[in-house]
Parts: structure tokens; C-alpha cells; sequence
């Protein structure tokens, strides 16, 4: 079985059509059963998304499958998140723009800080851009601050970088200055 993900952040009525394209084009290639999946952060997308696509042909119509904000639970508690970092990110992912979305992003930062350093950083960044531009800066701060203890040797490291050349820049000044 093969599978065929779509990320659809908007209503394309156009998409419809190109789904059924990708769909037979893997399961020609692959010669095997597929299924299309829908994923998107908004309601009404996925309603519109979860209708039958009909080729015409008796039978011959094809059901996505759509995964949207109804159907991934809100994850705003950290030892949960940290349980399920995937599904942490998947929350902060569809839930990000909502009234809970600083607390989702802060729980899905946990559950990711905790996994390498590329995957840390990958998902720390999409949680970021799924933020509504009101919570981005809260979470920022919050990570900017010295709030929030990074678990990652990635960011760890990054962080202990930028405090040396912090220190290194004000010893040159004041030698610069006391030169003067």
C-alpha cells in the first residue's frame, strides 16, 4: 500500500482534479493499492477536502482520508507532549492559531528539544511559523529569555556560542574604550 500525503492550507478547487493524478500515478508506478491523505490546519478546508472525488464511473471515486484540527487532540500538557513529540508537533501544527496555541507550541518545544538536534530544530521552526503572529513573540521571549531551559546539546551549544562572542564583544569595547 502506498500513500499519498497532501498538505492543503487553502480551498483549490483545482487540487481536486490533480489529486486523482497523483493518486493513478502511484498506483501505476508502484502497482499497488493507495490512499490519499489530507492534512490541514483549518475546518473548513477539511470539510470541503473529505468530498468524494468522482471520476464518473460507477464506483469509481476515491474518499480521502483528512486529517484536520478535529481530529488531533490539543496537547498543552509537556509530559505528554514529551510521551508523543510527533503528535506534540501535529497539535501545535493545527492548533497553533488557536487561543490555546502558546501553550501547545510551548509543550510541542519541550517534547521536540528532547530529540536530535536536526529534528529539534526542524520542528521547533514549524511550530514557530504555526503560531498566530500575537503568540510568536511570547514564545520567543520565553525562549530568548533564559525562561525556558534548552534540552538539546544543539541549541545548547548555539546558545554558549553566542554568550562567548557576547563577552568577547564587550571585553574589545572596553578596551577600545579605556584605549580612547
Amino acid at each position: 500500500r502506498a500513500i499519498v500525503v497532501e498538505v492543503q492550507l487553502a480551498i483549490d478547487p483545482d487540487k481536486r482534479w490533480s489529486w486523482w493524478s497523483y493518486v493513478a500515478s502511484v498506483h501505476t508506478r508502484h502497482r499497488c493499492d493507495v490512499m490519499l491523505v489530507v492534512v490541514t490546519p483549518r475546518a473548513s478546508v477539511a470539510a470541503w477536502a473529505r468530498q468524494p472525488l468522482s471520476l464518473g464511473h460507477p464506483n469509481g471515486a476515491i474518499h480521502p482520508v483528512v486529517i484536520g484540527p478535529g481530529a488531533v487532540p490539543v496537547i498543552k500538557d509537556e509530559v505528554e507532549a514529551i510521551r508523543a513529540p510527533e503528535l506534540a508537533v501535529l497539535s501545535a501544527i493545527m492548533h497553533g492559531k488557536s487561543d490555546d496555541g502558546a501553550e501547545v507550541a510551548r509543550a510541542a518545544i519541550t517534547a521536540a528539544s528532547r530529540l536530535d538536534d536536526q529534528t529539534a530544530n526542524l520542528y521547533t521552526d514549524i511550530i514557530l511559523l504555526s503560531l498566530r503572529a500575537s503568540a510568536r513573540p511570547i514564545i520567543e521571549e520565553l525562549m530568548a529569555n533564559g525562561t525556558y531551559e534548552y534540552q538539546s546539546d544543539f541549541a545548547k551549544r548555539y546558545v554558549a556560542q553566542g554568550k562567548a562572542l557576547g563577552r568577547a564583544e564587550g571585553e574589545a569595547h572596553g578596551r577600545a574604550e579605556g584605549e580612547a
